[in-house]
């Protein structure tokens, strides 16, 4: 990624309805980063807790990923599921490229498991705010493309595993299971975060997904901030649903989190569990 000054960013809301109030933060933010901001008049649109009718969402957001904009989402919430079907068979004059997390996990995976299109898994605008100052410059660096991603976790599991980075939240991959846009994980090293879950709601998520045989599928996984709870409460059921053989590690910085980094969709990565921690890495077009 690399938005220079200047660039032009448009500020979109697949999902759940917004208020200026809430984006004054984020959108102040990043014009201080030197991006040109654009807010479309619809961007207010509400219907129920919707960003609008779900087909007039649909159709400004297949507008602007076809005029191969850089798109970076208001909020999350829930919405983005309901537009798949009126995504389908894009024809781009550039491509384009998404910034968001949370539901937009969905979007940022059709556009890789159809299009093979990177994205970025970055806090949402009206997220922006709530980073701490340290946060906020590793993003500006990341945007810039002065900084690769290259983050620090702990083991559970070790081993090491190259592959294709995909994943986001994990309550959205779960929506997609069973639909015609469940994507192809094979292979993949497969991140993922959640937000105001209780312990036994991430049991049955992650039971879903062994179960639906993803497990069996990645080369590894790669664990964020899971609603705030401490590893205690997570690992021992994980322990009796993840493989032996897969490496797995936990405590990453990605998530909800004040101090979260971003991450690439459709990335090749280079993942390392040892006993005195994890790391996961960005790989050059080198092979490094």
């Amino acid at each position: 990624m690399n938005l220079l000054p200047g660039t032009p960013v448009t500020i979109f809301a697949p999902a759940g309805a917004v208020k200026p109030e809430e984006l004054k933060g984020g959108i102040g933010l990043l014009k201080k980063w030197g991006l040109k901001v654009e807010i479309p008049a619809d961007l207010w649109d509400r219907e129920r807790y919707l960003a609008g009718p779900t087909l007039k969402r649909a159709q400004r957001t297949r507008s602007y990923l076809e005029e191969g904009r850089v798109l970076w989402a208001a909020r999350g919430g829930f919405g983005t599921l309901a537009l798949l079907p009126h995504l389908e068979d894009l024809n781009w004059k550039k491509p384009p490229l998404v910034l968001g997390f949370s539901d937009l996990t969905i979007l940022l995976l059709f556009l890789w498991d159809r299009y093979r299109q990177p994205s970025w898994h970055v806090p949402t605008v009206n997220f922006l705010p709530h980073l701490e100052p340290r946060a906020q410059a590793q993003l500006k660096a990341l945007l810039k493309g002065k900084s690769p991603f290259r983050l620090k976790g702990r083991t559970l599991r070790e081993g090491q595993a190259e592959g294709v980075l995909l994943g986001g939240n994990l309550t959205s991959l779960v929506s997609l299971l069973g639909t015609p846009y469940q994507p192809d994980l094979r292979g993949a090293l497969l991140f993922l975060e959640e937000v105001n879950e209780k312990p036994y709601r991430l049991e049955r998520l992650f039971t879903q997904l062994a179960l639906a045989g993803i497990f069996s599928e990645i080369k590894a996984l790669i664990l964020g901030d899971l609603s705030g709870l401490s590893p205690s409460e997570y690992l021992s059921f994980l322990e009796e649903l993840l493989p032996l053989d897969l490496p797995v590690g936990y405590s990453f910085p990605f998530g909800h989190l004040s101090t979260t980094q971003g991450l690439p969709v459709g990335v090749k990565g280079r993942f390392k569990a040892q006993k005195e921690g994890a790391l996961l890495f960005q790989i050059d077009p080198e092979g490094n």
